[in-house]
């Protein structure tokens, strides 16, 4: 049975139900008449909200780097040092990614063909890379990364490295689980820092 259209927020119902599906299908076997079943509304519904599937996979992947930079806050938060908040938003970014594999690999797939067609998620994915390079600055300034090194190069090499450790656990190339993931995440950033 169709929901009736009388709530506000249908476009982010239908997001979640995007990413629902993604998590069962992939990218390959997401449809928006799929979506439209999966939140209860018409297909014509999903089509006032979204042009295409492209446009959908934008707001997905949008959400996922807001999602990121959330993850990330409250990780950073419980940490006690400044080491430890490097640390543990590494560690945030690694298990954003192991438990949203499917909006992750969308995140920073080649779908999305011109980022520049959607200014919010360009902005979203613009807000995560600048967090990553404000914890960087943040452990220059407490002599934690030695001043000399470019900050966002360090930034980069965080991020590439970081990357790289998701996606092998994604793809099973490593044992996994949170005790595993934290020990390789905390190790491998460890090889950055003084």
């Amino acid at each position: 049975m169709k929901k009736p259209y009388h709530h506000g927020n249908l476009r982010e119902e239908l997001v979640r139900a995007g990413i629902t599906l993604l998590s069962r299908e992939g990218a390959s076997g997401l449809r928006l008449r799929e979506v439209a079943g999966v939140a209860g509304v018409s297909h014509a519904a999903v089509y006032r909200h979204f042009a295409n599937k492209e446009d959908l996979l934008a707001s997905i992947a949008e959400e996922g780097f807001l999602g990121l930079v959330r993850r990330v806050e409250v990780y950073q938060k419980r940490a006690t040092t400044q080491r430890k908040q490097y640390l543990e938003s590494g560690r945030a970014y690694v298990e954003f990614a192991l438990d949203h594999p499917e909006q992750f690999r969308i995140m920073f797939s080649g779908l999305i063909r011109d980022r520049t067609a959607y200014p919010t998620l360009a902005e979203a994915a613009e807000k995560s890379f600048n967090q990553l390079v404000t914890i960087v600055e943040e452990c220059r300034t407490s002599g934690l990364i030695p001043a000399h090194k470019d900050r966002r190069v360090h930034a980069l090499a965080v991020w590439s490295m970081l990357h790289g450790i998701a996606n092998l656990l994604i793809e099973g190339q490593f044992a996994s689980g949170r005790a595993r993931t934290r020990y390789l995440t905390h190790a491998l950033l460890g090889l950055l820092i003084a």
